[in-house]
């Protein structure tokens, strides 16, 4: 097993690369976070497993301000909030909206099958989509050049192929044994006539001595 790992978001939610992960974002009306971003795999592993830690908040999970240290661009995402310090002070016993209330860790792996081409990074149709939810972790949109499959799927694949590889090879010796029992069957009347020929002569000889 490998041990690269690669941070997407920081405890904060923040994206630390915005240009492979960007910031998440409410999608519509639920309470469902996506960030579009561009499939990878490490070299050494065909397996990639995501890891996140997912923070529950009291009523609704306020957006934090992130700040891209390269373009300085300020943006939000959703992650953990932290209080004010006066906040922290006078209330530092009370829970107020938007403050988190359990953390729960989640992991998924996923099996990268590639197709050889590296998709660009302007095709947003070549994109997944990451999606957390409070019930659990989704992989959605799947590419049109790539395939991710889980290792289950994978192996029942690969043994589907090897039975019914093995059926046509059966099949195969199956069918050369039944073409030389035939000919074995074809050959054998004439044989047999001649030698009934033969026999029948000698007697005839005898018959007539």
């Amino acid at each position: 097993m490998g041990t690269e790992t690669v941070m997407l978001v920081d405890d904060r939610g923040c994206p630390v690369e915005p240009a492979i992960f960007p910031a998440l974002e409410k999608s519509g009306d639920s309470k469902s976070l996506v960030a579009p971003f561009q499939a990878f795999k490490f070299a050494s592993e065909s397996t990639v497993k995501f890891q996140l830690t997912v923070s529950f908040c009291l009523d609704v999970c306020t957006p934090v301000r992130c700040e891209d240290e390269g373009t300085k661009e300020v943006h939000q995402s959703y992650g953990r909030r932290k209080r004010s310090r006066d906040m922290a002070d006078t209330q530092s016993l009370e829970l107020q909206s938007g403050d988190v209330v359990t953390d729960i860790t989640m992991e998924t792996p996923l099996f990268v099958v590639s197709s050889g081409k590296h998709p660009q990074s302007s095709e947003m149709s070549n994109q997944r989509k990451f999606t957390t939810t409070s019930e659990g972790i989704e992989a959605i949109q799947l590419t049109e050049k790539g395939l991710c499959l889980t290792r289950p799927v994978l192996y029942a694949a690969v043994l589907v192929g090897s039975v019914a590889q093995v059926a046509f090879f059966g099949l195969c010796v199956l069918f050369l044994v039944f073409v030389r029992k035939a000919r074995r069957i074809t050959r054998q009347p004439v044989g047999y006539m001649s030698s009934r020929g033969s026999v029948s002569s000698k007697q005839e000889l005898c018959a007539s001595s």
